[in-house]
Formats: C-alpha cells, sequence, structure tokens
C-alpha cells in the first residue's frame, strides 16, 4: 500500500496577512497585547454584573452602544419623528442619563434594539475573524481568574 502525502495548505491570496493565534506571535507583539488589556484592567472592566444579576456597562461599552443606537434610530426613521427640534434637523441625539439609560424623545423601538443587537454582534465576529489573537489571550486571561475564584471560594 502506498502512503498519499499530505498536501501542504496554500498560500494566503497576495496581499492578506495570514491571521495568527496568540501562541503564534513574536514576542513583543504578545507583550503589546498582554500590556494592552492589562491597561483596560487598570481602567476597570467595560462591564459587570452586580449581585442582583443585572448587567451594568462601563461607559466605552455604553457609549458605544449608543453610537451603535444612534445609526439605528436614524436609519429606522426617528430624527423625523422626534420631538426634538435639533433631532429633526437630520441626525440623532440620544443620550446617557444619570441613571446610565438611553434616552430619545422619539422613542425606541424594540426593532431598533434588536438590529443593534445585530450590528454589535457583527462588528465582534469580525474583529474576531481579523484578530483572534486578542480573543485568545483574554479567554486565557478569564480562564485564569475564573480558576483563581474557584479555588479561593
Amino acid at each position: 500500500m502506498t502512503r498519499r502525502r499530505p498536501k501542504p495548505a496554500p498560500p494566503p491570496p497576495v496581499g492578506r496577512q495570514p491571521r495568527l493565534r496568540f501562541d503564534e506571535l513574536e514576542e513583543e507583539e504578545r507583550e503589546y497585547i498582554r500590556r494592552t488589556l492589562a491597561g483596560h484592567d487598570d481602567w476597570g472592566s467595560a462591564y459587570a454584573y452586580d449581585e442582583d444579576g443585572r448587567l451594568y456597562a462601563g461607559m466605552e461599552l455604553a457609549e458605544l452602544l449608543l453610537a451603535i443606537l444612534r445609526h439605528v434610530q436614524e436609519v429606522d426613521g426617528a430624527p423625523a419623528r422626534c420631538r426634538k427640534r435639533e433631532c429633526r434637523s437630520g441626525r440623532c441625539h440620544m443620550y446617557i442619563d444619570e441613571d446610565e439609560a438611553g434616552v430619545c424623545q422619539g422613542g425606541i423601538k424594540m426593532s431598533s434594539i434588536d438590529r443593534a443587537g445585530v450590528v454589535l454582534s457583527g462588528l465582534l465576529a469580525v474583529f474576531k475573524h481579523y484578530y483572534p489573537a486578542w480573543f485568545d489571550h483574554a479567554a486565557e486571561k478569564d480562564a485564569a481568574r475564573e480558576k483563581a475564584e474557584a479555588a479561593g471560594g
């Protein structure tokens, strides 16, 4: 019986860099990712769960969600039906109040919230596709933290 040689993987198309995993990166690139994510930990987490199980978003995540919701509201035609004169002139002016809730004078439809979720998940999917090393390292950090919490608790 003859053995077949395995086919080598085809090279990536011209002009396109291969997407490396975290352990395939050079050490200085891994150190850059570590420093960046460590800095993010120092700023405070992007979200957290309270003891009652509610999700509380930090300002970076809240501002990203606000920008996405404003865009979806503009696509849905919210500026035209809004009670605020500034919005009717062309762009949504939704804001975050002191209770960290999004406020829109024209009203927010559930379909807009659903579309905003789809846009956010699409952004994450694209980022994860093109930068898998960041997600690998973040997953390692999460696993280490959960292991430490389980051992301590």
